[in-house]
């Protein structure tokens, strides 16, 4: 089974739940003949941010573009007549986030264009080009001071989320030398000010790093790292409350997802299995905070799957199967009865339930199950740009052990040549 990541945040819907929500952003107002003209223009900077935020799809690239450009516009202005240290800061700040704004486009474009268009050459010119404009984001944002010249709280974390994005796009020792930064973001954010939400992007960007480590075969670093995400999101849940607006079903869905990445990691059975259990637990909390989410509601449907996979007969299967579709999946698929994951979840359930089947000699059942999980894949299929993007559906398909008996075939060899290309 293809793992993903169920995070809230790195998901292409969902960037913008990272931010810091603050910043001092306030409505544009319409600026009076005898404001200076970087007064002027600020304001008009901050009028087409406002705007390009209201975008949606491709439409919002070249609205963060030209919102981009307005605030650089400011900045040069600032050099011929300097603005006030507020509004200087309020410049490179809105600068910061049109740029990261424009990136975030950038990769949702990239990612939801049809197949016929989507090529690793395409997507690594969009990951390149995101990749730039998050580290120019986070240039502006270390220019973001208070009155007195510190590091402003709001700027720190802003950065954290930048280069936690750029890291999503990068692989190898670039993607561990971003997290590292961003990293260094986050606790510089949290020594300046605490925040619940800190301690949690935080979190997240540690289980991030510990995924890249494990992958590395540093072992032990990863699960160092993996040790300080959970602290992080233990911090993170005992500072926020609901009463006060705190995403505490967003909070604990990460934190589920976290322990499932430590189940999906480690080689200890024992650990996989506390993982699994705890990871489920956090997800049933999420999910009684919040029933209308599919997103804990599919990932207490990969724990269950996991536990099913993991299961010593088909005896001790067979129940976790059928949790993965009432608690999970199935459940989700009632929200949303076209949510891709949640498809092809029930497709993984029903193919796995066919195997055990098939194995035990019960071939009709075995064949109801199997058409079942075709049927569900068929659905899924209907929105392909939702499965990922060509780099990652080409992982998922050298990875899934039901296709290696294919990994001869030269179509199969025809899309690892066309991924390399595109690396």
């Amino acid at each position: 089974m293809g793992q993903q990541d169920l995070r809230r945040g790195p998901d292409p819907g969902g960037w913008q739940e990272r931010r810091a929500g603050r910043g001092g952003k306030k409505a544009a107002q319409q600026g009076g003949s005898q404001d200076p003209p970087a007064v002027r223009a600020l304001q008009e900077a901050e009028a087409l941010q406002q705007t390009a935020e209201r975008r949606r799809g491709r439409e919002a690239v070249p609205a963060h573009e030209k919102a981009a450009a307005a605030f650089k516009h400011v900045i040069d202005l600032h050099r011929v007549q300097a603005l006030p240290a507020e509004k200087e800061a309020t410049a490179w700040f809105g600068l910061g986030e049109s740029l990261q704004n424009w990136a975030e486009a950038v990769v949702v474009s990239c990612a939801t264009l049809p197949d016929a268009q989507l090529s690793p050459a395409v997507e690594a010119e969009g990951h390149q080009t995101a990749g730039s404009l998050f580290q120019q984001a986070v240039s502006a944002y270390e220019q973001v001071h208070t009155a007195d010249g510190h590091a402003r709280a709001d700027a720190a974390v802003n950065s954290g989320n930048a280069l936690s994005s750029a890291a999503e796009l990068a692989s190898g020792q670039p993607a561990l030398g971003l997290l590292a930064a961003g990293i260094q973001a986050y606790e510089c954010a949290l020594r300046l000010e605490e925040d619940a939400m800190t301690w949690s992007n935080l979190a997240d960007a540690l289980v991030a790093k510990a995924e890249r480590l494990f992958d590395a075969g540093q072992h032990q670093a990863a699960q160092d790292a993996y040790g300080r995400a959970m602290e992080a999101y233990s911090k993170s849940c005992s500072m926020s409350s609901s009463d006060q607006g705190d995403d505490l079903p967003g909070l604990l869905h990460n934190w589920g997802v976290g322990f499932f990445s430590i189940a999906s990691h480690t080689q200890d059975g024992a650990i996989r299995s506390y993982a699994l259990e705890e990871s489920a637990r956090r997800l049933k909390a999420a999910i009684d905070f919040d029933r209308a989410d599919v997103a804990p509601l599919n990932a207490l449907g990969d724990v269950r799957m996991a536990q099913a996979e993991a299961a010593s007969s088909s005896g001790e299967a067979v129940p976790l199967l059928q949790a993965a579709l009432h608690e999970g999946y199935s459940a989700a698929l009632q929200i949303n009865a076209r949510q891709t994951d949640a498809l092809v979840g029930v497709a993984e359930v029903h193919a796995h339930w066919g195997k055990l089947l098939r194995e035990g000699g019960a071939l009709d059942d075995a064949r109801q199950h199997f058409q079942q999980s075709a049927h569900a894949y068929t659905a899924a299929l209907a929105n392909s740009t939702a499965l990922g993007g060509f780099r990652d559906r080409c992982d998922d398909l050298l990875a899934d052990p039901d296709f290696a008996s294919l990994q001869c075939q030269p179509w199969f060899q025809a899309l690892l040549q066309q991924q390399t290309v595109g690396a």
